[in-house]
């Protein structure tokens, strides 16, 4: 099991496997985005920092499709619990956790729940030709840190950041994140993106891989799925999600 490990300098970091990602010692996304809220202070998010964050039902979905259609081989660590241990809790349980510190392990019902629609969803994004051309030669679960500088009322603060590409292709310079929803249409998606923050995924995004390769022009975009068939698949220019 990994505690809080110091974040590591500014680059990017293939192969760095997400729970070790986890540990670094930087705000991500989803912790600045609380802060963009207002509804939390910095306070808020150095507390979560160290408490770490509980899993959903729909985090766990969320984290079956990208391990499908990005690392197919951390599939493996999404498990049914052993025949027997029908609670997540006791001393069984924490030998069979401890014995497996990777594995995240569900019940017959969270098994049926999560894996139930992934392969049809993988398959839809796999064949949509835009989607073909953007994963194509591209790097998947690319983990990036940099050192960006935000504006505030009590003047400019920098700020080590830490963020987790689902695809980063470097030489289209494009940055994709897929997402799986109840509806792809446009109106919907573009309340979501206003209502959950995905304009300040797609803008802190590409600055952190800006900040670290020099590059501009980055483009990024939203690939969305829909959970049930027949899978429509939309793409969003993640740079317009506030309009």
């Amino acid at each position: 099991m990994f505690g809080k490990l110091e974040c590591p300098e500014p680059g990017i970091y293939p192969g760095v496997p997400n729970r070790e990602y986890r540990s670094w010692n930087a705000p991500s996304y989803s912790l600045l985005s609380k802060v963009a809220s207002r509804d939390y202070s910095m306070a808020h998010v150095k507390g979560m920092m160290e408490r770490g964050s509980k899993s959903t039902a729909a985090m766990r979905a969320g984290s079956v499709f990208h391990a499908a259609l990005l690392s197919p081989e951390e599939l493996d660590n999404w498990r049914l619990l052993p025949e027997g241990l029908k609670v997540r809790r006791g001393k069984k349980w924490d030998e069979l956790r401890e014995a497996n510190p990777e594995v995240n392990w569900m019940t017959p019902k969270e098994h049926e729940d999560t894996f139930g629609s992934v392969a049809g969803m993988v398959g839809a994004v796999l064949a949509n030709a835009t989607c073909a051309k953007i994963l194509h030669g591209a790097q998947c679960e690319v983990s990036v840190v940099a050192d960006l500088t935000f504006r505030g009322p009590m003047g400019d603060m920098t700020v080590r950041v830490k963020s987790r590409l689902d695809v980063w292709n470097e030489r289209a310079r494009i940055i994709a994140d897929p997402k799986k929803a109840l509806s792809a249409e446009p109106n919907t998606f573009g309340r979501n993106a206003w209502n959950f923050g995905y304009y300040i995924q797609s803008a802190l995004y590409t600055d952190v891989i800006a900040s670290v390769t020099g590059l501009d022009d980055i483009l990024f975009y939203f690939i969305v799925v829909e959970e049930q068939p027949p899978h429509v698949v939309s793409i969003f220019n993640g740079h317009d999600t506030t309009q």
